[in-house]
């Protein structure tokens, strides 16, 4: 079941197997997929792990869900851009029946974030009035496309690619692979004498970060906006920044610090700190916001989204 995510999805398997030996698993779930395929299995892994906790008939579950005719388990699986708020009735109507083979029910949500408003709130009120037998499985892509209100009500479970993959990314998300490229920015930008102190401001502003959390805005005031004036200053530094998460990122998964092998100490000391799935919501915090950044005018607002969006992903954790 959940047992093939040890070795590649190290921290969700973690805070999933924990769950399911400690019978003390939450009564809903966001899986945000971070761009990783395996969200729709893994949800059925963890569903098959929850229904055969207390059963000597898991072959035969597990047969039914792979099937798909497995009764106390529901999937939307939208084809459309949006789950219509039917759907979501639809679902609780299932559910106030009585279950024929467990004590749970469980229901799988993919691609969440195409909930609409109405289908949204059917979907809020069905989760603040939790049943203990009931328990929710969202899968998103996209977590900042979802109502703060339902995500406030799961715990998220953060997948991420493989570690061999850490750098491979595609499409939009596309963002430096080498630490060079970064160097011949800086020294189109910065003078010769602002060259180090370029890269090392955008690192301790991390290094800052993690340790006075939202108090960074102090740390903004009286130092980031000395070295970084024009926006195209502020995109080498929040790819600095990014690469920075990244190396934390290998580290907390046991493999080599790529680029910044002089801050070890403090990459370790963080890499010890942060959960994996942490580490994985800043990165794609810094990579969203550094596309963000020629969009955007007000150089300030984006500092400011970036401590606040921070801030949040520490909350969720």
């Amino acid at each position: 079941m959940l047992e093939k995510y040890k070795e590649t999805q190290i921290e969700a398997y973690r805070i999933l197997e924990n769950a399911i030996k400690k019978n003390e698993h939450s009564h809903a779930y966001i899986f945000e997929t971070n761009g990783n395929s395996e969200g729709m299995d893994l949800a059925k892994s963890f569903a098959k792990a929850l229904f055969c906790v207390n059963t000597n008939d898991k072959d035969n579950i597990c047969q039914m869900i792979d099937s798909n005719n497995f009764p106390e388990l529901e999937i939307i699986d939208p084809e459309g851009i949006v789950i219509k708020k039917e759907e979501i009735e639809q679902l609780q109507q299932h559910f106030s029946k009585k279950p024929l083979y467990s004590d749970k029910k469980i229901y799988i949500i993919n691609n969440a974030d195409r909930l609409n408003k109405s289908s949204g709130n059917a979907l809020l009120k069905f989760l603040e009035e939790p049943d203990q037998d009931i328990v929710a499985i969202l899968i998103t892509a996209n977590i900042y496309e979802m109502l703060e209100t339902i995500v406030s009500r799961c715990q998220i479970i953060t997948l991420h690619k493989n570690i061999l993959q850490l750098n491979e990314y595609s499409g939009e998300d596309k963002i430096l692979l080498s630490i060079n490229k970064t160097q011949d920015e800086i020294k189109n930008l910065f003078s010769e004498n602002d060259y180090p102190k370029c890269l090392t401001d955008a690192i301790d502003f991390i290094n800052y970060y993690e340790k006075y959390k939202l108090d960074s805005f102090i740390y903004i005031n009286d130092k980031w906006f000395s070295m970084y004036k024009e926006k195209e200053q502020f995109e080498v530094a929040f790819k600095i920044m990014t690469l920075y998460y990244i190396d934390i990122l290998k580290k907390a998964c046991d493999t080599k610090i790529e680029i910044f092998s002089d801050y070890e100490k403090e990459i370790s000391m963080l890499a010890n700190k942060l959960p994996i799935s942490n580490i994985c919501k800043k990165i794609k915090i810094m990579v969203k916001l550094t596309k963000k950044i020629k969009e955007n005018n007000n150089l300030n607002l984006i500092m400011d989204k970036l401590i606040i969006e921070l801030g949040r992903s520490d909350q969720i954790v």
